[in-house]
């Protein structure tokens, strides 16, 4: 009895495995960015503590353009 090659149709069994490995590979990294941009925003800088260092930069470059003022009158003076 002569049997024809054919191919065999998956089963139940084969594709769960196939939908297992599709949801590792492509799930676990969805899951690991998911992850870190939560992270990032929960433990990232609040807007009140930038605006409040912006606020401290501002009044350290006046004062040192001040100083700065205050020095070239005094070389033009001497």
């Amino acid at each position: 009895m002569i049997v024809p090659l054919q191919l065999g149709v998956l089963g139940g069994p084969e594709l769960l495995v196939i939908l297992l490995v599709a949801v590792i590979l492509l799930g676990v990294p969805l899951l690991v960015l998911l992850g870190v941009a939560s992270g990032l925003s929960l433990l990232g800088a609040d807007e009140e503590e930038i605006e409040e260092l912006q606020r401290r930069v501002a009044e350290l470059e006046a004062q040192i353009a001040e100083k700065n003022a205050q020095r070239y009158e005094d070389d033009e003076r001497e």
